[in-house]
């Protein structure tokens, strides 16, 4: 634009770009109108200007000033050229009264044509002998001046009086009107026709003429127009035959990114080659093989400045993008707020950014993360609501609020049919989260729930249903279930709405009831009220609303075992279990490896973003295979991760899992950043866990490896103050969290006994909400029957038990050795050891064929008279060596003098020892053995009507030592 300095102007009244382009054509060349290369452009409502980059170009235009332009057959534009953007309105008609008295002197009239037009009729004899005989008719003749591009007509003055001179000018006006029409002037722009037409000149004749323009490369053709039109027809032909065509694989996100610099170069550099788009992402460059080359190369090396980010999505969320429109919102805003254009492009599930720039594209992605969203939203339990189709109507009025000027969110229900549907919500985070708000409401009023209410007596459980039918309540979907072990209360299991207003109804009714203790004494107390004092008492409660329940003293004693708290199964008690969770949550505590769990999330810490620095993360990639190291790969792709980031990597299907959440940690040496890194990265994975809707997750206790160096109490206290921080919280879909440990580890008992304690001193919180289900772990509780005895295997410490009696291995004499022994007198005190130390005084005085006795009661009982009481007797393998497992140690009890309790007598034996015994050693031979059967019989019946059961509390143990023992049990009675 710089270079175009020398401008003329015209007025012209709403110029067309085809009548511009001719315009265009008729300055450029020299032999047609004196100019040269130039620019059109319009300055004004009417006015333009012509801008040549030569002086002398300018002032040749300016000296013909009026020129004659033919845009079609029968349409031609004058132009009247000045100097300066100065209307010459108010010359005119000046000038044209001067014309016309110059005109009338003369009597001849100057015609401007075009000088090819002019040779023309110079050179071609026919051309030239029929614009005379035409012009003899009127009684004129002509002259033709090719330099100055004119055609004079004379009048004879012999004829001014047949043709007065307004007659003569009009009849000479029509001889060249016809002239124009009769011949075309055709000017070849296109450089390799042009070469067809100079190659092909032999195709001149009488009625046609070809010139051709070394300078400029123009040919240019005259003659009849059907005579133009058949050799134009022919250099199209063989100029096609000439060309050629190429497909170019660019899509159309990228053309519309260098577009503007491609076409601009075309223009300039390649002005014949033809670009058309015939397929999809395709464009097809037409044109000599010189140019299809040039431009094909111009167009790949544009296409590599264009910058790429691939975002991972979600099929559905691809989906909405295309359907809604959202790709083209994107492209606009983007077009409008950044600095490159940036185009969106959908790849399978994955979202891809074109642009030129680094910087706009790095913006866009940040504004497509934030603004897009999806949503799985489980209702499990909650889909046979009768407030469902209430859901799905707000849900319906929602969507069509949110979508009534453009489409900004989808709906969609998955998995109507199962046990586990979902509600899918995507579009944009705003509308989603609106319709999240709403499902999320309906499932805290209508999902399935659980909640229990404390009772102040057991007997009220076992006679609710007389409390109910006292209170009034209506039958509604909540399942009622009262229950008085191990602490008396009622579940209530149905829809949360109606079992908070169920529990706030019975706890105020309850609350407004007056009970009073009494006590009936007398012979056939009992068979009164069950026959004919039945009816008296259903008559009192009738007449005065009330309820009379019988109390058992022996419920605690009787049939019912009682058991201990050490299993870490059972919920908290009633008084503490008013607050109930969303989901049942169950912390489950495995020995084995990580990559042997089943679970939707594994985590594994890593340093430096590196897989395999640590033991579990090489474990992973060697059950999962390169798979996983690929798609770690691609995921942390050249992103740079702080401590307490994580990165999500897809699973394998080698492995049991859908994801694993890899945790950037600390190395040793750095102990406070270290914790405060896991910490972190902890509670980020809870987080995503819950954002995602993940139902479980497994992960190992990370911190006291060789890597990281954290003591074992700290990093189990991180484990489990991120665990309860993160359930101290509303949860959503996390249900299952397993701990694994590895069986062989040297800190595997001590994190085990750690992890149990911390979980069960924090699984109520200090308001008495429970904050998880259950806690279990691979040595629990093991119950299994044996004859009429049940025998339970638990995990624990034998001090803790609340049995009636326990039972430990003792020499009589060795008291004050650590080991389980010593800890039970410390705990029972020094009154029980002097029992223990007198027990051992009469165990020496005794005859030593007595010795295999077990301790007989010193006073007996009548026959026939046992106590109701449960005797639960719990024994502590010590885990002895193999060598001193033989020896046929006899467990006792002490009773006192008034216990009628049977005996209990067990026999610990190797399974790998088992074989024929010494002399006198032999279970069945030995003293022990022989009393036993001697007793057995004379106590079966005893033994019938008195349940006993055996706990047995053993240590953590490897999985080959608990295979090579086995319990043999005998109940012993009284002499």
């Amino acid at each position: 634009m710089e270079n175009y300095q020398y401008a003329v102007f015209f007025e012209a009244n709403n110029l067309s770009d085809v009548e511009v382009k001719q315009i265009h054509k008729y300055f450029s060349i020299k032999r047609r109108s004196g100019g040269g290369q130039c620019e059109i452009n319009k300055v004004g409502d009417n006015t333009y200007n012509i801008n040549f980059i030569n002086k002398e170009a300018q002032e040749r235009v300016l000296g013909r000033k009026d020129h004659v332009i033919n845009i079609s057959e029968q349409e031609e534009i004058r132009v009247s050229l000045r100097c300066d953007n100065v209307p010459e309105s108010s010359k005119q008609p000046e000038a044209s009264a001067n014309q016309e008295c110059a005109s009338a002197k003369s009597m001849a009239k100057v015609f401007k044509l075009d000088s090819y037009l002019l040779r023309y009729l110079s050179e071609c004899q026919k051309a030239n002998s029929d614009l005379e005989k035409k012009l003899s008719l009127i009684s004129s003749t002509f002259k033709i001046h090719i330099d100055s591009e004119e055609v004079v007509v004379a009048r004879d003055p012999a004829a001014k009086d047949n043709y007065p001179l307004k007659k003569w000018e009009f009849a000479v006006d029509q001889v060249f009107e016809t002239l124009k029409s009769c011949y075309n002037v055709y000017f070849e722009v296109d450089r390799k026709k042009s070469e067809i037409l100079e190659e092909h000149h032999y195709l001149s004749g009488d009625n046609l003429k070809i010139y051709c323009e070394e300078d400029t490369f123009l040919a240019i053709v005259v003659g009849e127009w059907k005579q133009v039109e058949k050799i134009l027809k022919f250099v199209s032909g063989l100029h096609d035959q000439q060309q050629i065509q190429q497909e170019c694989r660019v899509s159309e996100k990228q053309f519309g990114l260098i577009k503007e610099k491609f076409e601009s170069h075309i223009k300039s550099d390649l002005p014949a080659l033809k670009i058309t788009q015939e397929k999809t992402d395709v464009l097809l460059l037409k044109g000599s093989e010189e140019e299809v080359r040039a431009g094909e190369k111009e167009l790949l090396n544009l296409a590599k400045e264009i910058k790429e980010k691939r975002i991972l999505s979600h099929h559905p969320l691809m989906t909405f993008l295309e359907s809604s429109g959202g790709i083209q919102h994107f492209e606009n805003r983007f077009q409008q707020s950044l600095r490159s254009p940036v185009m969106l492009e959908t790849s399978g599930s994955d979202l891809l950014l074109l642009s030129l720039s680094d910087g706009a594209l790095q913006e866009a992605a940040v504004a497509v993360q934030r603004d897009l969203c999806l949503e799985n939203v489980h209702l499990k339990n909650t889909q046979k609501s009768a407030a469902f189709n209430t859901l799905k109507e707000d849900l319906s009025k929602a969507v069509k609020q949110a979508n009534r000027d453009s489409v900004k969110v989808k709906l969609k229900y998955l998995d109507e049919s199962s046990s586990d549907p979902k509600v899918q919500m995507v579009g944009y985070t705003t509308e989603v989260n609106r319709l999240k708000n709403i499902v999320l409401e309906y499932k805290l009023n209508h999902q399935n729930h659980h909640d229990s209410l404390p009772l102040s007596r057991p007997e009220m459980a076992d006679h609710f249903p007389e409390i109910l039918s006292m209170a009034g309540v209506k039958k509604s979907s909540v399942e009622i279930k009262p229950t008085s072990f191990p602490s008396p209360c009622v579940h209530l299991t149905g829809p949360r709405c109606e079992v908070e207003s169920l529990k706030d109804s019975l706890e105020s009714f309850l609350q407004s009831l007056i009970s009073k203790q009494f006590e009936v004494k007398g012979p056939g107390v009992q068979q009164f009220f069950r026959s004919d004092g039945a009816e008296t008492l259903k008559l009192v409660k009738s007449s005065y609303m009330a309820c009379i329940l019988p109390i058992d003293d022996g419920r605690n004693r009787g049939n019912m075992p009682i058991y201990m708290n050490t299993s870490f199964q059972s919920l908290p008690s009633a008084a503490s279990a008013q607050h109930s969770l969303d989901f049942e949550i169950h912390i489950k505590v495995v020995v084995g490896s990580l990559e042997q769990q089943q679970a939707d999330v594994f985590v594994a810490p890593m340093i430096n973003t590196n897989m395999t620095s640590t033991l579990i993360g090489s474990s992973l990639l060697k059950k999962a295979g390169q798979q996983l190291q690929t798609n770690f790969n691609n995921t942390k792709g050249k992103r740079t991760l702080t401590p307490g980031d994580v990165l999500e990597v897809d699973a394998t299907p080698a492995l049991g899992c859908s994801k694993v959440f890899f945790v950037e940690c600390v190395p040793k040496g750095k102990n406070h950043n270290s914790e405060k890194a896991l910490r972190c990265g902890l509670g980020r994975v809870f987080a995503l866990c819950e954002l995602n809707s993940w139902s479980s997750i497994a992960l190992p206790i990370i911190g006291p490896g060789i890597v990281l160096s954290i003591p074992v109490k700290d990093a189990v206290n991180i484990l489990t103050h991120e665990i309860c921080e993160f359930l101290s919280q509303s949860t959503g879909c996390l249900q299952t969290i397993c701990i694994a440990m590895m069986p062989n580890y040297a800190h595997s008992e001590e994190m085990f006994q750690t992890v149990c304690a911390d979980l069960s001193a924090k699984m109520v919180d200090n308001t008495g909400q429970a904050l998880f289900h259950s806690l279990t772990s691979d040595l629990d509780e093991i119950s299994m029957p044996i004859d009429r005895i049940e025998l339970h295997l638990v995990f624990g410490d034998i001090t803790n038990e609340t049995t009636d009696a326990i039972v430990n291995t003792t020499d009589f004499k060795d008291f004050q050795t650590s080991g389980v022994c010593k800890d039970i007198l410390t705990k029972a005190g020094p009154h029980v050891q002097g029992q223990l130390t007198g027990a051992a005084a009469r165990r020496e005085a005794r005859p030593k064929h007595t010795a295999a006795r077990i301790h007989q009661p010193e006073e007996s009982s009548p026959p026939g008279e046992m106590t109701s009481n449960t005797n639960v007797i719990v024994i502590r393998s010590l885990s002895p060596a193999p060598g001193k497992l033989r020896e046929n140690k006899t467990f006792s009890n002490f009773p006192t003098s008034s216990s009628t309790s049977p005996m209990i007598a067990a026999t610990v034996k190797p399974q790998h020892k088992q074989g024929p015994e010494p002399p006198g050693r032999d279970a069945d031979s030995s003293s022990l053995g022989k009393s036993a059967k001697r007793e057995q019989s004379k106590q079966q019946t005893n033994t019938q009507q008195c349940p006993h059961a055996l706990c047995m509390r053993a240590p953590l143990q490897t999985e080959n030592a608990q295979e090579n023992m086995y319990i043999q049990c005998q109940t012993l009675g009284h002499g």
